[in-house]
């Protein structure tokens, strides 16, 4: 089973492992998966333009926290302290639509692999950051790292080859600004998926 895009591409997925902070445990595989036999699916995966690939890897600095501490609840309904760097689309995951992603299309400039980071306030959050990372099956793809940095430090972190798909946990303590890092291991094109990233609390 897999994810599908309008344009014919393919997300792999077969879950293999939690990751938390420093981790990986075993997981039950989740396949992405196409529609049901005999019918096709309805914009199983939207396609919006892809955004501008930087290569700059560094963090917006911490500033001072805010008034009021970010709830638990999806990423997604945060904006982003620089504006929007990864691309939101929908996709299928089990023949169901309507997942949300945060998608890194990646594009090697200069000679030097994309690397995509975008940042949140949380105020001083403390609980977990959950979510699904994959990446895309393509001809030229290549492995992307997933990280997640909060305040500077980096709490979780993954790489994964193309056609895969894992869990991804963080734990947050109190923290302030929470970024979200894609990057590429070699100089070719390829799209890494943040899958609806949230935060919880025990």
């Amino acid at each position: 089973m897999h994810i599908h895009t309008t344009t014919g591409l393919v997300w792999g997925a077969v879950i293999v492992g939690i990751v938390a902070v420093t981790a990986l445990g075993v997981a039950a595989g989740i396949p992405f998966g196409s529609s049901p036999t005999g019918s096709a699916p309805s914009s199983p995966w939207t396609q919006p333009s892809p955004t501008t690939t930087t290569t700059s890897s560094s963090v917006p600095p911490s500033t001072a926290p805010s008034a009021e501490v970010t709830s638990p609840g999806p990423l997604a309904r945060l904006t982003p302290l620089d504006g929007r760097v990864l691309s939101d689309e929908t996709v299928t995951v089990e023949n169901k639509p309507g997942f949300e992603a945060k998608i890194a299309h990646l594009s090697c400039v200069n000679g030097v692999p994309g690397v995509l980071v975008e940042t949140y306030d949380l105020g001083g959050f403390s609980g977990r950051l959950t979510t699904k990372v994959a990446v895309r099956d393509t001809p030229t793809g290549a492995p992307v790292t997933f990280a997640v940095i909060a305040d500077g430090v980096t709490v979780a972190s993954i790489t994964l080859p193309v056609k895969s798909a894992e869990e991804l946990e963080a734990k947050l303590a109190g923290v302030r600004r929470v970024t979200l890092r894609t990057s590429a291991a070699a100089c070719v094109d390829v799209s890494g998926a943040w899958v609806e990233p949230a935060l919880e609390t025990p």
